[in-house]
């Protein structure tokens, strides 16, 4: 739970684990502006493992580029190592929600984020995930 974004109070909770997964956690709505309805985060058991479980994501998803036009999936970067690749993110759709997800490598953590049906926006949840990556 140390790991989770902030924004999230009693409304988490430990789920069965995907294949792959050590670990998951299943939360819902994010207090924070612009946070997610509903999230998951999944520890893997190593790094192919988070490779299948992101590539789960964006098989099950319908890509978009990262608002600004940048491509996705691709890689992204903590602000204070902007030389340092973290993960991968990919922006996308999930039955007509806005979904962002991504690994932090180091951690072997895949979190994904979706929109529920009063938003946030792809727009905020990209935001929203920007200052809590």
């Amino acid at each position: 739970m140390g790991m989770l974004p902030g924004g999230y109070g009693a409304g988490c909770e430990a789920v069965v684990p995907a294949k792959g997964a050590l670990a998951q956690i299943s939360c819902s709505e994010n207090t924070d502006a612009g946070g997610p309805s509903v999230a998951s985060y999944s520890l893997a058991k190593d790094d192919e493992s988070l490779r299948a479980l992101f590539d789960d994501v964006v098989s099950t998803s319908s890509v978009v580029d990262y608002p600004g036009k940048i491509q996705s999936p691709g890689p992204w970067r903590r602000s204070v190592t902007p030389q340092q690749v973290a993960g991968t993110l990919v922006c996308g759709f999930q039955q007509g929600k806005p979904t962002v997800a991504w690994t932090t490598d180091a951690e072997l953590m895949l979190s994904e984020v979706r929109s529920g049906p009063q938003g946030p926006t792809m727009d905020q949840l990209y935001t929203w995930w920007a200052s809590h990556s």
